[in-house]
Parts: structure tokens; sequence; C-alpha cells
């Protein structure tokens, strides 16, 4: 039994709502799981580039070793799915000192995400460390959700946070934004490029 995967709580998403009175999900509403994977994934990836600024590349196989499972459905008056990670020990990804380094960034992940629809619910500024370029993966999840649905996300140590129709749009809206301030920047370089070589 020593060498079983040891799961964790990482967090918990409940969706609410009319949709979901009768304890069943649609399968289409499933799809917003695997791009809230992928949101996770991306946002722990920028984290351990943060945290190690020296190395160049991620560590091998450092996306397969992030796994994610649900292992049951809660029923009551939503449907709760509580996501588990894998923690992974020293000695299980050869080349890495400590591979927990790399299993570590999944909770920071979940926590980022879970302040960022807080903040978007409550109409305040995002996370600074949440990665702007990933704001627009939140536009893959949520989008079939009613008036009167949401998802709840619900992470240790943190008030939940509700993805509603109005809570994604204003996510999406900072994602527009940041991309078009992108958009600019680079063609304020790109002419100022082309004037330096005019001259």
């Amino acid at each position: 039994m020593g060498n079983d995967p040891d799961w964790r709580d990482l967090i918990t998403w409940k969706f609410e709502g009319p949709r979901f009175e009768d304890h069943g999900v649609d399968l289409e509403a499933l799809a917003d799981l695997a791009a809230f994977r992928d949101l996770l994934v991306g946002t722990a990836k920028d984290l351990w580039r943060r945290d190690n600024p020296s190395r160049e590349r991620l560590p091998k196989g450092f996306e397969d070793k992030l796994r994610l499972k649900v292992f049951q459905l809660v029923p009551g008056e939503s449907v709760a799915m509580p996501i588990l990670y894998q923690h992974e020990d020293p000695g299980t990804l050869p080349g890495i000192d400590d591979p927990r380094e790399v299993s570590s960034k999944l909770p920071r992940a979940a926590k980022l995400v879970v302040l960022a629809v807080r903040a978007a619910e409550r109409d305040e500024p995002l996370p600074e460390d949440l990665p702007r370029l990933l704001i627009a993966q939140f536009g893959s999840i949520g989008s079939r959700l009613g008036a009167n649905d949401c998802v709840r996300l619900v992470v240790a140590n943190e008030e939940p946070a509700l993805l509603t129709q109005k809570s994604r749009e204003r996510l999406v809206a900072v994602a527009q934004a940041s991309w078009e301030d992108a958009v600019d920047v680079t063609g304020e370089v790109t002419m100022a490029s082309l004037r330096g070589q005019a001259t």
C-alpha cells in the first residue's frame, strides 16, 4: 500500500441552481471541468516559472504529474464534486530534487482562481499573481450556466466564490482588455522599431 497515490483535497466544484435540483448534471456541463483543469494547470505552470526564474524550462513531465480526479458526486441542495490532486513524494519524479515543488503549485493555483472569481463577483480588481494570459480561459468555463445557475468554488481557508453569468462576463471583459493592452504595447514597439529602421 506504500506505493498508493496520495490524493489530497484541492477544491470543491458545486453546481447550484434550478438545473441541478434533481441532483443530476447534464453531460455538456461536465465540459467545464476539462477547461477548469486547463486553467489550474496553466496557473500552476506560471507559478513554477515565477518561483524558478533561473530555470529556462519546466521539469520534464511537469504537466503529466499534475493529476486531478473526481472520485464522487455529493448530492444535496447542489451537486458537489470534490476535486483531488495527487501529491508527489520525494523520489517519484526523476531529475527533480523535490517533486513536491511541482504538486505544491496546484493548491496555490486553486486559491488564485477562487480569489479571481470572487473578485469578479464583487467587481473588484483581480489578484496580481493571476497570469493575465490565462484569464481568457474563463471564457471556456460556465458558458452554459443559466441566469439562476452558478458554480460555487470552495477551497480551504477561503470564502467560497460564485461563478455566475455576471462574474464570468466580467472575467471575459478583463481578458479582452488585457489582450487589447498587449496589442497596443506591441504596436507601439513595432512602430518605434520601424521608425528606428527608417532613420
